[in-house]
């Protein structure tokens, strides 16, 4: 993440604030023994922003592939389909799938009659 250290003057620092295509991360003041303070900018250009959104995308369907498999293997687990209760089916992707509980969740919701279609890779 690029850094930009100015002089903490008003006027820079306003320049600098408004200048198009860049989102300030963090901001910090850093004192200065001759009096004179600087202010340090971390901040993100567009371009990384996008870049940024893309990669967490990216991540986001590689996980639900994921989760689609898990979907597909449990569709299959005799144990799994003979489990009565939310908690005893969450239990179980936990402890034979290493699921969190929130992937839990969407495997139990991929095992779905609605959600059939997507197990079946339409």
């Amino acid at each position: 993440m690029p850094v930009k250290i100015l002089p903490a003057s008003e006027k820079e620092v306003n320049e600098f604030l408004v200048t198009p295509g860049i989102k300030i991360s963090t901001k910090h003041v850093i004192p200065s023994i001759s009096g004179n303070p600087h202010m340090a900018f971390f901040y993100e250009t567009s371009q990384e922003d996008q870049a940024a959104k893309d990669r967490a995308i990216v991540e986001q369907n590689d996980q639900m592939d994921k989760l689609i498999e898990v979907a597909r293997d449990v569709a299959k687990d005799k144990n799994y389909s003979i489990l009565k209760s939310i908690d005893q089916r969450e239990i179980y992707l936990f402890t034979q799938y290493n699921l969190a509980k929130a992937d839990a969740a969407t495997v139990r919701t991929l095992l779905t009659p609605e959600m059939h279609s997507v197990l079946m890779g339409a």
